[in-house]
């Protein structure tokens, strides 16, 4: 009787100690800015990384404010006042002719899988965003100007935000694609924001604990099959 106990209690244990190694964990940022030095966040291409150039924290008076540690970034210093960047084309109805003019490149590793998450991405003028290579946000073919960038997303102005969601990645890299187009001239740059909350990472002492409650329940059976 006292082992059929003590047998109860330790399984309990075992029980919560496996729930909470489940449990929801950290926060992994994701902030434009937040690597300047072309490793983890750059533009170019996936082979060839450029550093991030920081414009401003807050450039221009239409720009959505970083609220979250972002910066506004772009592949030379193309904030007010500073470097022209070359427009893509538009036809006679509008709509974009041309690739983009920069692409950058947002690379993070979740050590466990997402929870939740999304990262919200601001443009100017506007940008179409991919994850993984798939698209998770299109371009707009034939954008509507909005002041300086566009209307909807991914424009530069607080409500225009594109919103990818991240919810359910795996664990293990993943990279943030972001096509920026320059299309009526003045400021060129993007910011996003944005975190992933992943489930806790199990520490070797709670797997060591799972494995040993693992032998003891095929050691009863086993018992309790030479029994008969």
């Amino acid at each position: 009787m006292p082992q059929t106990w003590f047998t109860r209690l330790w399984l309990g244990g075992l029980v919560c100690t496996c729930l909470a190694a489940t449990a929801i964990g950290a926060t992994v940022p994701i902030l434009s800015g937040s690597d300047l030095t072309g490793v983890t966040e750059w533009n170019g291409t996936l082979s060839v990384k450029n550093a991030d150039v920081a414009i401003s924290t807050y450039g221009e008076p239409v720009w959505k404010a970083p609220t979250l540690g972002g910066q506004w970034i772009s592949y030379t210093l193309s904030g007010p006042g500073q470097n022209p960047v070359v427009n893509v084309p538009l036809d006679g109805s509008g709509f974009i002719l041309g690739g983009p003019s920069a692409r950058f490149f947002y690379q993070f590793t979740l050590p466990s899988a997402a929870v939740s998450g999304q990262v919200s991405i601001w443009a100017d003028d506007t940008a179409a965003v991919l994850l993984d290579g798939a698209v998770m946000l299109a371009l707009t073919p034939n954008p509507v100007r909005a002041i300086w960038c566009t209307e909807g997303a991914a424009g530069c102005q607080p409500a225009n935000a594109g919103v990818v969601d991240l919810s359910g990645l795996s664990a293990g890299t993943h990279t943030i694609s972001i096509e920026a187009y320059q299309l009526w001239g003045n400021t060129f740059g993007v910011l996003y924001e944005g975190a992933v909350v992943i489930a806790d990472v199990p520490e070797p002492s709670t797997v060591l604990l799972l494995a040993s409650g693992l032998l003891m329940l095929a050691w009863r059976r086993a018992c309790a099959v030479a029994r008969g």
